[in-house]
């Protein structure tokens, strides 16, 4: 079981789910950035109305602010407060809200080339990331069954040459957990833009958390969550087989470049705190296995046939038109038909990785359905967070299997 510990000092917030309340006179109303948060939570109320503190209730409209802390590499003026003009933002499926994005930059670095951690009392507290007590993996602590542990999670102000960016809004009734994976998507594109339009390197310090604020209170919601896992304690005989076969088996001659690249992107993942960015490189590591097939030789011929088609057309077009070049980029398209498809030979990775009391169809079915997902994400921009999640599970599951 987890045991909720406090500190003395304000400084811990509450585990799964828990938040921590700023009165009044706390560090958003004092704060260098108060005017700015609440400058973007005041324009956002006027567009709605004024707020009440009744959750249960849907008619009720509450503010919301949400903000993603990052260090940056440019050397940024101190203490500004920007917002964007009023955009409308999908939280969820049929769940659309006016908001607003802000910039807010907190103190400056002791000297533009000084990028040491120094605390400050700028900024709201918010929570880093980090739990005592606690393992973390990807965004998840982990906890042996028998584990009774301490938990503190420890809010701190901004550093120096930290800034926040926010997405502010207003709702009515209580904001559903699934949205916050709206909102981590649009700070992140927020966080793209600055870095692509003003080449700096804005990186996250801390995880995205959402603020309610109520008559001058703000609620923090910083939460996190567990999952069980049994704890091994390891034996010198097994670490050394598992040196043998890196160097046996990873490393041996006839060993396929793949294996290593999906070994590489398998640890990579470990560290990844977006669940879709999780998600892709576990597929990646799939397609990085899957051997290419070619099609049968019908297929060959019919492929010969349309490129020779294609040629043809393209030959009596002028040489500069557009339509030459769609022309020629289809003959060279259709040499990718000659090969089986992607999906399909991650289909067939699992099945034939399938040991063979498993149901290896199952196995190649699973494979496949974790390939459209993907095909999915990538082409329709999102997936809603309960299917990212499982099928993020589900291709560690396929991959795990196959290594």
């Amino acid at each position: 079981m987890l045991r909720q510990g406090r500190q003395m000092t304000d400084d811990v917030a509450q585990q799964e789910g828990g938040s921590r309340e700023a009165a009044d006179d706390g560090p958003l109303s004092n704060a260098p950035d108060a005017a700015g948060l609440q400058k973007t939570a005041s324009a956002v109320s006027e567009q709605h109305g004024a707020s009440t503190a009744d959750d249960a209730d849907p008619n009720v409209w509450h503010t919301y602010l949400a903000r993603l802390r990052c260090r940056t590499w440019h050397s940024w003026p101190p203490h500004v407060a920007l917002q964007s003009d009023f955009f409308d933002l999908e939280l969820q499926d049929g769940l659309v809200v006016k908001a607003r994005a802000a910039l807010i930059s907190h103190e400056a670095r002791n000297e533009p080339h000084d990028y040491s951690e120094v605390e400050t009392k700028a900024g709201q507290l918010m929570w880093r990331g980090a739990v005592e007590g606690l393992f973390l993996v990807r965004d998840t602590a982990l906890k042996d069954p028998d584990d009774v542990t301490m938990v503190s999670m420890r809010l701190a102000n901004a550093h120096r040459g930290e800034i926040d960016l926010g997405i502010g809004f207003r709702m009515p009734g209580a904001l559903p957990k699934i949205a916050h994976e709206s909102l981590r998507r649009a700070a992140l594109g927020l966080l793209s833009l600055i870095n692509l339009q003003l080449r700096d390197y804005l990186i996250p310090t801390a995880p995205l958390q959402v603020a309610k604020i109520l008559a001058g209170t703000t609620v923090i919601d910083s939460s996190f969550a567990v999952y069980v896992q049994k704890r091994d304690a390891l034996e010198r005989d097994v670490l050394q087989r598992m040196l043998t076969e890196y160097s046996t088996v990873v490393f041996a001659k006839e060993a396929s470049p793949g294996l290593r690249v999906a070994l590489e992107l398998y640890g990579s993942h470990f560290s990844e705190v977006n669940p879709q960015t999780r998600f892709l490189l576990l597929v990646m590591a799939l397609e990085a296995l899957a051997a290419p097939t070619v099609r049968g030789q019908r297929v060959q011929e019919l492929v010969d046939q349309w490129s020779e088609h294609a040629s043809v057309a393209a030959s009596e077009l002028d040489a500069d038109s557009p339509a030459r070049a769609e022309v020629e980029d289809l003959r060279r398209g259709l040499q990718f038909l000659r090969e089986g498809s992607i999906r399909g030979r991650v289909r067939e990775l699992a099945r034939a990785a399938a040991s063979p009391d498993a149901d290896k169809l199952s196995w190649g079915r699973r494979a496949a359905k974790v390939y459209d997902k993907r095909s999915e994400l990538v082409h329709d921009g999102s997936l809603p967070a309960a299917t990212l999640a499982a099928a993020e599970k589900e291709a560690r599951l396929v991959l795990e299997m196959v290594l």
